[in-house]
């Protein structure tokens, strides 16, 4: 019963019911004699399904996202090293009795929780990046995530800020700035899809500042669930399109820094 409902649901909700209705034009197409048309339809249909499917994450974006993912980082100590965590967004105007406030966003949030555990192992100072994306009113991004930070306990001292970068490739360039000359050891934190694109920006970076570390991945955040295959994961659903659509951000991202 629970299948049922299940397989039912995923096509009475998006993107399931487009491709019913995709479905139902394909099939008009070629009932009125467009049968190449018709056909393009399908094949294009059949595209959109299949990335919209955790099957077809786990084939196409699961090896993307765990590439990073075998690093050993937990033998670095204080002073030996610095923890990097770049942000992921935040909830602007979130209503509070009468107030508002900007609430940090699930994958800052992710990401940020994935620092704390990286910070109670090794000891290591925390910088956090991110600046007022798109100008508006509030908070910066790193601002935010340093109030919750202090609400887990973590000192004062031991949290620095940069809030003035807006695209990834700032986040590695500002830091740069700030990392003290003993450090040479980045433990990088952000989400684990978003990890190739980000060690990628902190090298190119190194690259033009001469200024070189041992840059260790503290990948978290994943998206993609490793569990055993069954018929919800054929079936379409707005996380799977969602996650895609994450990964291929990533993919043209990577390809303007391959050019820069």
């Amino acid at each position: 019963m629970l299948i049922l409902q299940k397989v039912i649901g995923s096509f009475v909700e998006l993107p399931g019911l487009c491709f019913i209705l995709l479905f139902i034009l394909a099939w008009i197409l070629i009932k009125k004699g467009e049968k190449r048309l018709g056909w393009i339809v399908i094949a294009l249909t059949g595209v959109i399904w299949f990335i919209s499917t955790d099957i077809g994450l786990r084939i196409m974006v699961k090896p993307y996202e765990d590439s990073y993912s075998e690093v050993v980082w937990s033998e670095q100590k204080s002073g030996d090293a610095i923890i990097v965590v770049f942000s992921g967004g935040i909830v602007r105007n979130v209503p509070f009795g009468e107030d508002f406030y900007d609430q940090i966003g699930k994958h800052s949030m992710m990401r940020l929780y994935r620092a704390f555990e990286v910070y109670r192992e090794t000891d290591s100072k925390i910088i956090l990046t991110g600046g007022n994306v798109y100008d508006k009113e509030g908070a910066t991004i790193a601002e935010v995530m340093r109030k919750v930070l202090l609400s887990w306990n973590v000192p004062e001292r031991d949290i620095l800020i940069e809030n003035q970068a807006k695209t990834t490739y700032e986040n590695a360039e500002y830091v740069c700035d700030m990392i003290p000359d003993d450090v040479n050891t980045v433990l990088l934190v952000t989400s684990a899809i978003h990890m190739p694109r980000s060690m990628m920006a902190f090298e190119n970076v190194s690259m033009k500042t001469d200024r070189y570390f041992n840059l260790i991945p503290c990948p978290g955040d994943y998206q993609i669930e490793t569990s055993e295959v069954g018929i919800n994961n054929f079936l379409p659903n707005r996380g799977a399109l969602s996650t895609f659509m994450s990964a291929f951000h990533e993919w043209v991202g990577n390809v303007f820094y391959l050019l820069k």
